[in-house]
């Protein structure tokens, strides 16, 4: 008898969540189309690939600090639940709590809808009241740091300038490597895809300077020394 119950009343509790999912979408904006990205990172062109949530939308359910970079799920009303018990269960559970904390790819991240949405990219909406078009960078290089003033629009070739260095650097400093056939330390730049090669030097330190200057010269504001 109990399995034939479950068998029974899971599909038709699934349906009467899913129908008042449906109606809480038209009823707060459903969702916008998906923009035009075609500079972003992976995780970007993703995101850019599906339909988004109408910003109106995001921001009935989220609260946005850009001071702290932080987001917060608002208490949502009765009516986006198919019961009383759900609304209680939900609200004394998550609201006011924070949002979209799940660390993946160096970034933060969560899910909205069912689906992955990138932390960065949804505070970008929910401030400026429309989805990036591009990639969001994080000015000071660190992907959690989601303060408004951390985020800007970037190509994705600006947004790799902005990388720091490799984890496998050996010299310990960006742009610069050991030649073993020289036996000199010589410093290169990464420009429109091409490598350019700026010279040997007796130093590791000599050659991260002509990086720096080169850096600054061809990376403009989205240099990154270290």
């Amino acid at each position: 008898m109990a399995q034939r119950w479950f068998a029974c009343v899971i599909p038709n509790s699934l349906y009467k969540i899913s129908t008042i999912r449906y109606k809480w979408r038209a009823r707060l904006g459903a969702e916008t189309p998906a923009g035009p990205n075609r500079n972003g990172s992976y995780g970007d062109h993703v995101m850019a690939s599906k339909a988004l949530p109408c910003p109106t939308v995001l921001r009935q359910l989220l609260r946005y600090e850009p001071e702290t970079g932080k987001l917060f799920w608002k208490p949502r009303p009765a009516w986006m639940f198919p019961d009383d018990r759900a609304s209680k269960s939900w609200n004394s559970r998550f609201s006011k709590s924070e949002a979209l904390t799940a660390k993946a790819n160096g970034g933060l991240s969560g899910h909205i809808f069912g689906k992955v949405y990138l932390t960065h990219r949804v505070s970008w909406a929910i401030h400026y009241g429309e989805w990036p078009l591009s990639v969001v960078d994080h000015v000071n290089g660190n992907p959690e740091d989601n303060r408004i003033s951390n985020l800007r629009l970037a190509s994705h070739a600006e947004n790799m300038r902005n990388r720091k260095k490799n984890a496998n650097n050996a010299s310990g400093l960006k742009g610069v490597h050991w030649c073993r056939t020289y036996l000199r330390w010589f410093a290169s730049i990464c420009v429109n895809k091409k490598r350019i090669n700026l010279g040997s030097y007796p130093t590791k330190e000599a050659a991260h300077e002509a990086y720096c200057e080169a850096a600054e010269r061809l990376h403009g504001e989205f240099a990154r020394t270290k």
